[in-house]
């Protein structure tokens, strides 16, 4: 089967994407508000002030039933991406498909997937608190001799983190778009299925990814505010990436 060039699927996305950004806007308004309700109810259990080395244990603890949640809403955007460059005719609704789909199955594949990105975003999450922790004597009024080396371990931070994601969530990157097609996988099988596709096309996936560094870096430089069409244009894209692996422009 002849696959499509990157540009092809980007162009794709993009004509697919054309009068659908209005739902696409609530739905990530809705998955905000979502993770900030949630990291606020975290934010308020006890266990958040444990002391000295525990700080870190907690809070990756705390991490785990925030992911589960944002993942299965992260399901339920790339059901409605994927109606977007099947069909052009997404619904809100579509983001609550792993809360009314078989939630069990939806749980137990989003928890790994969860657990995944939690993993991979360690380095980088660390290098940026160290980073955080560095400029706090300086906004005291202190010496900024240690931000340098604060400024290049967060840059070796994100390095590795990009390797680790590469090396461990990208075979798993179809998973969730498996569970939207086949009803009938369970959530192991989705993550083998997706491994297997996944084979041979990691550099593809990896360089499709980079080509948005761009769209990312504009859309940080306008406040944020670019997200609200960068992010649907990479995840139709993503959708319009697996259509591509698996043949599937038909409905399911």
């Amino acid at each position: 089967m002849m696959k499509r060039s990157l540009a092809q699927i980007r162009t794709a996305s993009r004509e697919a994407l054309a009068g659908n950004y209005s739902v696409c806007f609530g739905a990530l308004l809705f998955m905000f508000i979502a993770d900030v309700g949630m990291t606020q109810i975290l934010y308020l259990l006890p266990l958040w002030s444990a002391p000295g080395v525990f700080v870190v244990l907690t809070d990756v603890l705390y991490s785990i039933p925030g992911a589960l949640i944002l993942t299965m809403l992260q399901a339920g955007f790339l059901f409605l991406c994927l109606n977007i460059a099947r069909y052009g005719r997404p619904s809100f609704n579509d983001t609550l498909l792993a809360f009314r789909y078989d939630p069990s199955k939806a749980v137990g594949l989003c928890l790994v997937i969860g657990l995944i990105d939690i993993i991979c975003s360690l380095p980088a999450s660390y290098a940026l608190t160290d980073l955080m922790l560095g400029l706090i004597p300086a906004m005291r009024g202190g010496s900024l001799a240690s931000l340098p080396g604060n400024l290049a371990f967060l840059v070796l931070g994100v390095l590795f983190s990009m390797v680790l994601r590469v090396v461990f969530a990208y075979p798993f990157s179809q998973a969730l778009m498996l569970y939207i097609d086949h009803q009938e996988y369970s959530a192991t099988q989705c993550l083998i299925k997706s491994r297997e596709l996944m084979r041979g096309q990691i550099l593809r996936y990896l360089t499709l990814e980079v080509s948005f560094a761009g769209y990312l870096a504009v859309a940080v430089l306008s406040l944020g505010v670019g997200l609200v069409w960068v992010i649907p244009y990479i995840n139709v894209s993503r959708a319009n990436f697996y259509m591509d692996l698996t043949g599937t422009y038909k409905p399911y």
